[in-house]
């Protein structure tokens, strides 16, 4: 109802004032037919009444044809704020929310992109300080189980290859004549075990199964596997686990990175 009331009374007031204006341009064209017939009866007097009210009420009317597009200025305000999407005002806060919700989009992008970053580095910091902590872990390892059966001399090679091939399940180790101590009755099997033992500390998950074990085996110990497949040592990698010179050392779930020795030192 306001609204209708915004659009008629407009209306109504310049229909007021139009009247109120033909009022006085009928009197105004009564006074100037009179003057006009009183010093020529050429044109009769109703003649001249009527062409001077219709001359004037035409100029009159083109006059107030011109207001209501300035008078419809002001009123025609409140509608423009009533469609905040069509004016420009509107338009420039849309604008400015666009701006702050890009800036805000592009914050929030930034965070997230730093948060990956952040995981990424955590992430890959845990993974080498892992990697150390079980290269650390195979070196004594090795050491203690090898003593019995090699000499310190030839334990750093065969160290040397074990740490390469945790760096890369691909590396292929020089063969090697290794010079057993005398009265060891090392054999393949022993080999099988202590691969296998690091291997799984290392993740067979990870690249590190059977075959690869297998493979490995093979290449470094070529005295010890004369007569042995490939696919025979890896079916049997853990076969009489707690038989020969090194056994079968299955990780514990608390610290599947520690090794647990066959003989304990006392201090």
């Amino acid at each position: 109802m306001n609204r209708m009331m915004k659009v008629t009374l407009p209306s109504l007031y310049q229909a007021a004032s139009f009247v109120a204006v033909s009022v006085l341009l009928l009197w105004l064209s009564y006074m100037t037919a009179a003057r006009i017939y009183a010093e020529s009866r050429l044109i009769p007097h109703g003649v001249l009444l009527v062409s001077c009210f219709l001359l004037l009420e035409s100029v009159a009317a083109c006059f107030l044809s011109l207001l209501p597009k300035q008078g419809c200025a002001e009123p025609c305000r409140p509608q423009q704020d009533s469609f905040p999407g069509q004016y420009r005002e509107p338009m420039q806060e849309t604008e400015r929310q666009k701006k702050e919700r890009r800036e805000e989009k592009g914050t929030g992008h930034d965070r997230q992109a730093e948060i990956y970053k952040k995981s990424v580095k955590e992430n890959a910091a845990t993974q080498e300080e892992a990697r150390q902590r079980l290269k650390e872990n195979v070196h004594d390892y090795l050491y203690w189980q090898m003593a019995p059966l090699l000499g310190q001399e030839d334990i750093l090679p065969l160290w040397i290859e074990i740490e390469d091939w945790l760096d890369d399940r691909h590396h292929r180790p020089k063969s090697r004549t290794w010079k057993w101590k005398e009265g060891v009755d090392i054999r393949c099997q022993d080999i099988c075990h202590l691969i296998w033992n690091i291997a799984k500390r290392r993740g067979m998950e990870n690249g590190y199964g059977t075959n690869c074990c297998a493979s490995f085996i093979v290449r470094l110990f070529p005295d010890l596997c004369v007569n042995v497949k490939d696919t025979t040592i890896a079916q049997n990698l853990t076969a009489n686990p707690d038989k020969g010179c090194i056994p079968i050392d299955r990780p514990d779930s608390a610290d599947p990175l520690a090794f647990h020795y066959p003989r304990t030192m006392t201090q």
